[in-house]
Order: structure tokens, then sequence, then C-alpha cells
């Protein structure tokens, strides 16, 4: 699955990918973020093109997998798949908030070293990066029922909800 959540960022925002560590070598988690999102998605279309031909769009229902690949998927990676690679939606089209959020990341953190504070140090790390390269804001998506992760983003940095999306929120922040 890194490919197809990583692999876009490694290929084409390398500058805004940081990871990192615990001090004796064992991965905490990392941040990627784009500076133009709009542009990012143009520009990895191709990427994104490459991965729909590896992973073909397979039907899903209740728990199993029609027309199954052996050795492939598992049943919630191929949903995540049919989600991201084979959506009808027009991602190198603007989005409503992308003029004044133009940036935006992603963050993850193993659960073991969440509420440690790593997250601030890796958030701080990219707003940094993202200011350095002229961001003027930046925006990240959510899931709805995540209470926790809402507080972490509006109460340590001042994210604000932009939008509200089926089982998620957009938080924006201008820099």
């Amino acid at each position: 699955m890194g490919s197809i959540y990583v692999g876009p960022y490694l290929s084409h925002a390398i500058e805004y990918a940081f990871a990192l560590d615990d001090g004796c070598g064992e991965g905490v988690g990392y941040t990627l973020g784009v500076l133009d999102t709009t542009e990012f998605l143009r520009t990895s279309e191709g990427y994104r093109n490459s991965l729909a031909a590896k992973y073909p769009y397979r039907a899903v229902c209740d728990g199993c997998i029609v027309d199954s690949n052996p050795g492939g998927l598992l049943l919630h990676e191929q949903e995540l798949v049919n989600k991201e690679m084979h959506s009808t939606v027009d991602l190198t089209q603007p989005h409503k908030y992308h003029n004044t959020y133009p940036s935006h990341l992603h963050i993850d953190i193993k659960k073991r070293y969440q509420g440690k504070g790593y997250g601030v140090v890796l958030i701080n790390r990219q707003l940094g990066a993202l200011r350095a390269g002229g961001s003027k804001g930046v925006h990240l998506i959510q899931a709805a029922d995540n209470g926790r992760a809402l507080h972490f983003y509006t109460t340590k940095f001042g994210f604000e909800i932009i939008d509200r999306l089926p089982g998620e929120l957009v938080l924006g922040l201008k820099l």
C-alpha cells in the first residue's frame, strides 16, 4: 500500500517528506506534504495511472473479493485501491479551498508512539518547510469520527474545519 499512499510523494515532492526515529533506530512515523496540491495532482497523474494498471479494480462484496487476485491484496486493501486508484473524481481539478490552503500534508505515527510529542515534532517540521517554500496555507483530511486527531490539530496548531466530506473533515491552517 506504500506505493499508493507514499510513492507519489517520494517521486514528486521528496523535499516535503520527513521521517522520525526514536533515537535508537526504530521508526516512529513520517509526514508527507506538497507545496501546491493542484500541481502535485497534475504531475503525479501518470504515477497514479501506472498504479491503476498494476492494481486493477475488483468488485468487493460482503467480505469477499469477486474475481480474486491470487497472491493479491487483502479485502480492506482492495477496497482502498478501488477508492484511491479507480475513483471517477477528477483529481486534477482544484478544490474550492486550494486557493487559500494550497499545500497539504499527511502524518502517520505508530500507535505506541502516539501521545508522546512525536506528532508535534513532525507537524512543526512540515509546517516550517511549507512556510519556507512560500505556502500561504495548508490543509489535511482526517476521519470525521477521530475526535482525538481533531483536538490535536486544532489545539496544538490552530487548524480549523474548512469543509465536511462524507466521513471526513478537511482542516485548514493559514501560514
